[in-house]
């Protein structure tokens, strides 16, 4: 069965996700700030699917929760952001978040948000087989691992679906939407900013210096391309 961690301190909108969920055939546990939800997660991460938080919360916020899970778990975190709020969609995803919902919520958009969250932990996302290497990066798609210069690099699902696309198509220019639909879905394929802080994330943990890559290098009003000998 799968189970949603949702950190929400409005009660209406608690009961809102735990209605539309339950109605999707999923299950819930709710919480009313990010300390409670970083209890339940610590208590057993591999107990959830998804986590779905508010970005702002009391005593522990989305943000922070974003980043502990980051620290220790993979798993997909939707973040809810105040209606047409950038600010708080941006933080949310350098916090750690895979993809978020803004206010006020919508059933079936918050059905297809956490539908594709469980796509993408399915692996559907990362395809092919084999060790794909280039430079002292190693992506093994079978186990779904990457190392970098023997040192193991973890990854979240999101971030092993964009390098999972990247790498064999080393030396291509592709598009943000070719990368959104490949790794999100049809539907995102013009969420650029999902996009953006992704491959920033991506950067942090295998360029030596994340502000000159040379792995993943942008190609300005085209998309990027991944190098094939960097």
């Amino acid at each position: 069965m799968t189970l949603i961690l949702v950190a929400e301190d409005d009660p209406f909108i608690r009961r809102f996700i735990a209605t539309v969920a339950e109605q999707a055939g999923w299950e819930t546990t709710l919480t009313e700030n990010g300390a409670r939800a970083w209890a339940a997660f610590e208590t057993d991460p591999d107990a959830f699917d998804v986590v779905v938080t508010d970005v702002r919360m009391p005593v522990v916020s989305g943000l922070e929760l974003a980043e502990r899970i980051r620290r220790v778990s993979s798993i997909t975190i939707i973040a809810i952001s105040a209606h047409g709020s950038d600010e708080q969609v941006v933080a949310g995803l350098e916090a750690g978040a895979d993809d978020y919902i803004t206010k006020p919520l919508s059933a079936p958009v918050l059905v297809a948000k956490i539908r594709g969250a469980l796509r993408r932990a399915d692996s559907t996302a990362v395809r092919g087989e084999g060790r794909l290497e280039i430079g002292d990066l190693v992506l093994d798609l079978d186990a779904r691992t990457l190392t970098k210069a023997g040192v193991p690099v973890p990854l979240t699902r999101t971030e092993l679906g964009v390098l999972a696309y990247l790498m064999p198509n080393a030396g291509r220019i592709v598009s943000p939407a070719q990368i959104l639909g490949h790794v999100w879905g049809e539907a995102y394929e013009e969420e650029n900013e999902i996009l953006r802080v992704a491959i920033l994330r991506l950067r942090r943990k295998i360029e030596d210096d994340p502000s000159k890559p040379r792995y993943v290098v942008t190609r300005v009003g085209i998309g990027y391309s991944f190098a094939k000998q960097p």
